[in-house]
């Protein structure tokens, strides 16, 4: 029986707890409710503008001059005269002489033609004073052996009368072929006259062209500058003898520059304007005219703003396989007449330099900076200030900015900041940044922020 009241002593305790805990289950109040709100997200945009861009592509290359003029020996030779300023680097006006060679062989040399030439002269005028006596001398013959002919023909009359005897017949007879003798070797002799003549204005005409020959000869013991250029490398000393064939000197024109740049295709496609008319040319000049490129070349690295205008002269003849770039030659007119000391350098050879290209000018065009895109896609911010994905088609990209074809309207709020979670619909506080926006049209306008 002892057991029994332990029992009950520990339901007691329990009964106690479970009697409080429906007392304040009875007696507790309802939850507050509290109203959900929905948050909206602070982020940057900026309106799409419509503007005219002019397509730009950046490269770099080094000047070389637009031409390059090795000064060959044509002759042999002693060296007798070198111009005093033949000196690397030295700038020498155009049609100056810089080198001469001895002359003394040549010279030699033209004479003998020139005494060949006379010798022959002298022939020929004997021939044709030959040729005159010869017809004289014919027609005397040919009028002794008419009249010869004409007692020929009496004595033969006499003959048959009986008062000329047979041997003074024949006598005349002889006497009448020994005259056509005469008049057929006159006739011979003159018949050779022309080929002579032939020959020997053939033998003439060889003198003549032996001697321009030795002329050119003597001419080319005397090299000038084909133009006003920079000397780049001096082989010769004075005295030294030299053989036909080797380079005396180097000369660089001044007249223009050129650069020679490559630019990856990708980014040649946006400086081309698309034109469906056929090439009916081909040509480097018809390529300048439909690619309408221009050119502006700076010097990075001399902490001077300076450019020079330059053209577009011609592209390379192959694609580079290994970088896909296409080369582009650019050239400067007169780079050294352009120079200012300490304000503008010339453009000299082997200058590292910066290439902007431009294509022509597309106005209205609507355009996002790169930032914005992602994946080909825009967020914008609605009316209801709710984000929208937008996929646009792209006319051309560039280096910081996208020209959008479809898909996006002028004035149209984009995001240019970044989101952590971009959903459809989702609440937005647009903030305008004008800072990106002056960005944006300082890139398309190719000025400097």
């Amino acid at each position: 029986m002892a057991g029994k009241p332990r029992k009950w002593l520990l339901l007691v305790p329990l009964a106690l707890a479970v009697a409080v805990l429906v007392l304040l289950l009875r007696n507790r109040s309802a939850p507050e409710q509290i109203a959900l709100t929905e948050i909206a997200h602070p982020v940057q945009v900026i309106s799409v503008p419509s503007l005219t861009v002019t397509p730009r592509a950046t490269a770099y290359g080094n000047v070389e001059p637009g031409r390059v003029w090795d000064a060959v020996a044509e002759v042999s030779g002693r060296i007798i005269e070198l111009h005093p300023e033949l000196k690397k680097g030295e700038l020498i006006p155009a049609d100056t002489v810089i080198v001469r060679i001895d002359t003394s062989d040549y010279l030699l040399a033209l004479r003998q033609v020139e005494a060949d030439i006379q010798a022959s002269e002298a022939q020929l005028a004997e021939l044709t004073v030959s040729a005159a006596n010869a017809e004289a001398s014919l027609a005397i013959e040919r009028e002794a052996l008419r009249l010869a002919e004409a007692d020929l023909a009496r004595l033969a009359k006499l003959q048959r009368d009986g008062t000329v005897t047979q041997s003074a017949f024949e006598q005349e007879q002889r006497t009448v072929l020994n005259q056509r003798q005469n008049v057929q070797s006159l006739t011979n002799t003159l018949n050779l006259i022309p080929a002579q003549r032939a020959l020997l204005e053939a033998q003439l005409e060889r003198l003549r062209v032996q001697r321009e020959s030795a002329q050119l000869n003597l001419d080319r013991t005397v090299i000038k500058m084909p133009f006003t250029g920079r000397i780049a490398q001096l082989n010769v000393e004075q005295a030294q003898f030299v053989r036909q064939g080797e380079v005396l000197a180097v000369a660089d024109s001044i007249d223009v520059a050129e650069i020679t740049v490559q630019l990856p295709l990708s980014r040649m496609r946006p400086l081309i304007q698309p034109d469906d008319r056929p090439v009916s040319e081909l040509s480097m000049a018809a390529a300048r005219r439909a690619l309408a490129l221009q050119a502006v070349v700076r010097v990075p690295g001399l902490g001077l703003d300076v450019s020079w205008p330059a053209r577009f002269v011609r592209a390379t003849d192959a694609v580079d396989l290994r970088t896909r770039s296409l080369g582009i030659v650019v050239a400067v007119d007169e780079p050294y007449r352009q120079a200012q000391p300490g304000l503008r350098p010339p453009l000299i050879k082997g200058m590292f330099t910066e290439v902007e290209l431009r294509g022509q000018a597309r106005p209205d065009s609507l355009v996002v900076p790169l930032s914005a895109l992602h994946d080909g896609q825009v967020y914008v911010v609605d009316a209801e200030q709710r984000l929208q994905r937008r996929t646009l088609q792209l006319a051309s990209v560039h280096e910081t900015f996208a020209v959008v074809a479809d898909g996006l309207q002028a004035g149209a709020k984009i995001i240019v900041s970044d989101l952590p979670v971009a959903i459809d619909g989702m609440l937005l506080e647009p903030v305008p940044d004008p800072a990106a926006q002056a960005r944006l049209q300082q890139a398309v306008s190719g000025t400097q922020p």
